[in-house]
């Protein structure tokens, strides 16, 4: 409990201000959270292709994209290249600031974001969870958090799909959430 007190005063700041401005978590919305399983939906079985941006390939950061392109939470997406082992040659929160600058970039009117430090107690549908999967790297996977404490991810062996939520492996490896806020 004390670990969660010390989160809520680092993070809590920004969720109150999104509350003081009348703005909510998107996917609380029960007509938005039906379009985002919609949407995951038909996503699922895809294969992961470095860079693709389509279900024949896609990979994780640019799933979380284009999903919210779908939803009309982002209006477009940069097709920026990156090596696909980016993350063993630097130390920089590369996949944080870029999906950060598609959040400012292209997140529609009514929408907001926030960069969250990981707690998995305040985990909510649609957030999207960071993670580094190697020691001491920079978070080099996404997946979009869902219901019924499963994520959705593309990943390079099974494709697009979905993974138990299994705080032993991926609670370990969390670093950064992004919320969307309306």
């Amino acid at each position: 409990m004390e670990n969660s007190a010390k989160y809520l005063k680092r993070n809590d700041a920004l969720l109150l201000l999104a509350k003081q401005l009348g703005q909510k978590q998107a996917f609380t919305n029960e007509e938005l959270l039906k379009r985002l399983n919609e949407r995951i939906i038909a996503w699922e079985g895809g294969k992961y292709c470095h860079m693709g941006v389509n279900k024949a390939g896609v990979d994780c950061t640019k799933l979380v994209a284009m999903i919210f392109i779908e939803l009309g939470i982002f209006s477009g997406i940069d097709d920026v290249f990156y090596s696909s082992d980016w993350f063993l040659h630097t130390s920089e929160e590369i996949a944080i600031n870029e999906l950060a600058r598609h959040c400012e970039k292209y997140l529609t009117n009514e929408y907001k974001h926030f960069v969250l430090d990981y707690d998995e107690k305040i985990l909510l549908p649609g957030d999207v969870i960071f993670f580094a999967m190697l020691p001491n790297k920079p978070c080099h996977h996404a997946a979009i958090y869902c219901e019924n404490n499963k994520i959705f991810h593309a990943i390079n062996n099974l494709g697009v799909c979905f993974a138990a939520w299994c705080s032993a492996f991926w609670g370990n490896r969390a670093r950064k959430i992004i919320r969307i806020v309306k």
